[in-house]
């Protein structure tokens, strides 16, 4: 989602997923994004 991250996070969601700390969105907000972004530094 373009808004992921930007307009969109947990403290300012946009749609259910974000609002539930167990949607998917937060989920991927709170835990996954940190270790991807990480991994794209390593990669370039």
């Amino acid at each position: 989602c373009a808004a992921f991250g930007k307009q969109c996070t947990p403290a300012k969601p946009l749609g259910a997923t974000m609002v539930s700390s167990e949607g998917a969105c937060a989920a991927y907000y709170r835990y996954a994004r940190h270790t991807f972004a990480v991994v794209e530094e390593v990669v370039r």
